[in-house]
């Protein structure tokens, strides 16, 4: 079905970044497969949305970025084989219209449509989908999807069938199949190729490209770069080609402009928001009753997304041996106390973490007790080992171990080494969380040193030279942005490089990990969802158990948005305004 525009609209308007700026939507075809949007209110084209972000973009190449600011700069720009819908947790179609998995589990046929264009004008096709995992698994340019893709240790194949399919195929049944595939943003043949060829594919799409001319920067999503200024700004216009479109055949994105602001720190971005300048800010819940005075004024709504989908926790190095120096990377004695379950255990139930909730988040959080935030409710087991604060209870396992308290009041070995322990910090970590674990292990009778460096000298001591005792952490609910387990691996997998109390081990130091891994193994191949998420429930339950990762608390999450806007979606698993293509309000 072929849906026209019916007229050319030009939009010209003082954009709250303060500069006129003229936005012209053309008149194109919707494609063969246009997406309909069912599930919204039909709108109007909008002027402006404004937010803020802290970084800017290091490079414009989806294939080569590792760190969250590119990330956020080009997810506008590109669109991947399938979407994700956070607000259900499934998978929907995107550049695929559909997927057929065969009867084995080892191959996927994908779907592609027919008329979607690049925002350039050219066609997109199967050869685009081939080009881009060419790329991927290309030696000269190593990137972080490919190891993704790597399966039971041999790469994806993949092969092209016709000009609208692709084929994907997988040594053994590969569960996570589609949630890594919609990890991958396709990349364009026709820019790119050459590049590709003569092997400076790493070097295209710079931060000068996109300040000088940002339309060679091609792609699929719902925008393209109108403007960037580093530091500044970057304004995204609609993409003339967008393959989407709502029931009343009105190409989307709804907005003519979308405005990222770059600030120095979070109190400027929050600033902003309180005061009307930006459309959406997250909001710390210390900060929600000085906000709320201001919501009447300026025009904006405070929402509760429900618990973060973030995972916070400290951990003890449980490293054995010693480096090329012949330096022990844990004290022997202290190395013994942290691989005892019971210690970590112990010291858990000696940290008050409802108390540290009311006192730094005015009580809006929860004690988090997996591996996998609540958020996920797909993956989440509710029925973990739970460790309330009991100071009794740790002093119980301590002495069931072997310690007992001197004459100081403080806990003790049998050799007399007073439990104590350096605690390895990152500059602008939460001093009153860290504080508070401090104290209450003090009142327990164990002695914890705060050590504070920089977030690269600490990633390099836990990563690399494991020089160490113990350390804190917080990250992304232990998987993908989807929330799949599979996208962290890294953590579960004893070989992996982020199973950061005894990484990259060559065959599994324990017992129970030996069980994750045959466990995280199993649930990869077990095609049956209901059947795989009851092995990363065993998984989650084998975390409660052992306490590799001693986890601290699951804040309760708030966002503000200023009135107006149609088809806001709020979700816990995603950013606020996941779906920006589909939202609009009335113009003033």
């Amino acid at each position: 079905m072929k849906i026209l525009l019916t007229s050319s609209l030009i939009v010209s308007f003082l954009c709250s970044c303060g500069k006129q700026v003229t936005i012209k939507r053309e008149n194109f075809p919707l494609p063969e497969d246009v997406e309909i949007v069912q599930n919204i209110e039909p709108g109007v084209y909008t002027k402006d949305l404004v937010m803020v972000t802290g970084h800017g973009p290091k490079t414009f190449n989806s294939l080569i970025i590792d760190e969250n600011s590119s990330a956020t700069a080009v997810m506008y720009l590109f669109s991947g084989l399938v979407n994700y819908d956070p607000t259900n947790q499934s998978f929907t179609p995107a550049l695929a219209k559909s997927w057929e998995i065969s009867a084995d589990n080892l191959s996927y046929k994908l779907n592609l449509r027919k008329g979607v264009k690049w925002s350039d004008g050219e066609p997109f096709t199967a050869d685009d989908v081939i080009f881009t995992f060419d790329a991927i698994f290309d030696e000269r340019y190593p990137n972080r999807m490919k190891s993704d893709l790597i399966i039971d240790g041999k790469p994806l194949g993949y092969r092209k069938v016709d000009d609208y399919t692709v084929e994907f195929y997988t040594s053994k049944p590969y569960a996570p199949f589609i949630n890594y595939i919609g990890d991958v943003y396709i990349l364009p043949k026709h820019k790119l190729y050459e590049s590709y060829k003569d092997g400076s594919f790493q070097k295209q799409w710079t931060l000068e490209t996109a300040i000088n001319t940002p339309a060679e920067i091609v792609g699929t999503g719902p925008y393209c770069i109108k403007e960037f200024l580093p530091a500044e700004r970057i304004v995204y216009k609609p993409n003339p080609h967008y393959w989407k479109a709502d029931i009343n055949g009105k190409r989307l994105p709804y907005i003519d402009a979308l405005v990222y602001k770059y600030v120095s720190d979070f109190n400027t971005e929050l600033a902003l928001f309180s005061t009307g300048q930006t459309a959406v800010s997250a909001l710390p819940a210390r900060d929600l009753p000085w906000v709320s005075k201001a919501a009447a004024k300026y025009n904006f709504s405070i929402f509760e997304r429900g618990p973060s989908a973030l995972i916070a926790f400290f951990w003890f190095n449980m490293k054995p041996g010693k480096n090329e120096k012949g330096e022990y990377y844990v004290e022997p004695y202290k190395l013994k106390w942290f691989q005892d379950k019971r210690f970590r255990q112990a010291i858990l139930h000696g940290v008050n973490r409802e108390g540290i909730i009311q006192a730094t988040m005015l009580g809006h959080g929860e004690p988090l007790n997996s591996v996998i935030s609540p958020a996920n409710k797909k993956w989440y087991n509710p029925n973990v080992l739970k460790y309330d604060y009991d100071p009794q209870k740790a002093r119980t396992l301590l002495e069931e171990i072997g310690f007992k308290i001197n004459d100081k009041g403080m806990f003790e070995d049998q050799f007399g080494h007073p439990i104590e322990f350096d605690f390895l910090i990152f500059e602008g970590a939460n001093n009153a969380l860290i504080t508070g674990i401090q104290e209450n292990l003090k009142n327990l009778g164990v002695i914890v040193n705060l050590t504070y460096m920089d977030f690269a000298t600490v990633i390099d001591k836990t990563a690399n030279t494991f020089r160490y005792e113990c350390s804190i952490m917080g990250m992304g609910s232990a998987g993908s942005d989807t929330g799949d387990p599979a996208g962290s691996k890294a953590i579960y997998k004893s070989n992996g490089r982020l199973h950061l109390w005894d990484p990259e081990q060559k065959t599994p130091a324990t017992e129970w990990e030996a069980e994750i891994d045959k466990l995280f193994d199993l649930q990869e191949q077990e095609m049956d969802e209901a059947k795989r998420v009851a092995l990363v429930y065993k998984i989650q339950e084998i975390f409660s158990e052992e306490l590799p990762l001693l986890f601290l608390i699951t804040p309760e999450v708030f966002v503000g948005i200023s009135n107006g806007w149609k088809n806001i979606k709020l979700a816990s698993m995603s950013i606020p305004l996941w779906n920006i293509d589909e939202l609009w309000r009335k113009n003033k």
